[in-house]
């Protein structure tokens, strides 16, 4: 038997209604039209040891880009290492499956740029835990119960992932909204893991959440997130020529003939330069706070809140990860358009590399000006 079909088969005995597709690698949710592919099944051995590493794409109807998740383990045996990823994939997979199911759902709402917007979401979550064997009072979900809603987004399904890791006094917590980390979030799990008293296992716990806008107050995106990545991909290398208005002037009319969308390109054309610079100087922490200020109007919002930030950020992650700039090219980038960027000249020019990487710095809230009619075409 394949690694990948013993991986299937473990799977899909958690689960009625299911069926496995061999052809394509996947579980088959015929009744709800989902799917759960099986990217990879991988495994390596050292002195004695196996490591599993399975990747899985989840999909179904509506959503606006696929849900790609990992799963590693560690055994004694190949076939172990494989089947206890497979377990710790299970809940992951329960997870998203859970809002489909007709299961009992609890409601959750927000406001983005003065609109209401409504989301429900299983009212069991489950927990994959593994260390710390004692129950726990909070779930990772509690801790960031009362403020998850600031970070959900106008698309219909949200993917929220939480882990909880603590090995001795080391500590490595994330909470991420459709893929983004969330800095302040990710701050109260930390806080979560250190008040743990017993600081001799290792304790990790991660918790997955769907939260799918209901239909009364979700409009359909005008385009899909991976479609917006492209544009952001395609439109770095123009920005970079950008030095005065005529070439922003120059710039918009390039990324517009790729796009059709002229609230679109203002937005990545305003969004890449503060992501870049918000990359290329880590050492100074930074908010998830924005402020769109359109006219004579001002909108608080949270970045993760903008279908455009979120896919101008991946674009720049993998720019800056597969394309290794140098730092020319990183500064035309931000030169012209990058308000984080003008903050860094300022604050290098009174400050050492290491007063600004102490830690005493912050970047807040991000401003961003739009045209007084983007209210209604924010993305």
């Amino acid at each position: 038997m394949s690694n990948e079909m013993r991986v299937l088969e473990r799977l899909a005995v958690k689960e009625s209604g299911c069926e496995i597709i061999e052809s394509e690698k996947c579980i088959f949710y015929k009744e709800r039209n989902l799917k759960i592919k099986l990217l990879s099944a991988d495994t390596q051995s050292h002195e004695g040891n196996y490591a599993a590493y399975l990747f899985f794409r989840m999909e179904c109807d509506g959503l606006e880009e696929p849900i790609i998740e990992p799963s590693t383990a560690l055994a004694t045996s190949e076939e172990e290492a494989l089947d206890r990823a497979a377990d710790l994939f299970a809940t992951v997979m329960y997870s998203f499956i859970l809002p489909f199911q007709n299961m009992e759902m609890s409601e959750i709402e927000n406001s983005i740029a003065g609109k209401t917007h409504k989301y429900k979401y299983a009212s069991a979550i489950p927990v994959s835990c593994m260390g710390n064997v004692k129950e726990r009072s909070r779930s990772p979900f509690d801790v960031v119960k009362g403020e998850i809603a600031k970070y959900l987004g106008t698309r219909k399904y949200n993917w929220v992932k939480l882990y909880v890791g603590r090995s001795k006094e080391t500590l490595n917590c994330e909470a991420r909204v459709n893929g983004l980390l969330i800095p302040e979030l990710s701050d109260m799990l930390t806080q979560h893991a250190a008040e743990d008293e017993n600081k001799d296992s290792i304790l990790m716990e991660k918790q997955c959440i769907l939260f799918i806008q209901e239909d009364e107050t979700y409009v359909p995106l005008r385009k899909s997130p991976e479609t917006i990545k492209e544009y952001a991909l395609r439109a770095i290398p123009v920005i970079a020529q950008i030095h005065d208005e005529t070439s922003w002037k120059e710039g918009f009319e390039k990324i517009f003939d790729f796009t059709g969308d002229g609230w679109i390109t203002v937005e990545i054309m305003n969004f890449i330069p503060e992501i870049v610079a918000q990359y290329r100087f880590s050492m100074i922490k930074h908010t998830s706070d924005i402020t769109l200020r359109i006219g004579e109007e001002e909108f608080p919002m949270k970045k993760q809140q903008l279908t455009c930030w979120c896919a101008c950020e991946e674009a720049v992650i993998q720019m800056l990860t597969k394309g290794k700039p140098n730092d020319e090219f990183l500064i035309k980038i931000m030169n012209h358009g990058s308000s984080y960027f003008n903050v860094m000249c300022q604050l290098a020019s009174k400050f050492s590399n290491e007063e600004l990487a102490s830690g005493r710095f912050l970047f807040n809230t991000l401003i961003c000006t739009l045209y007084p009619d983007h209210k209604e075409h924010i993305f």
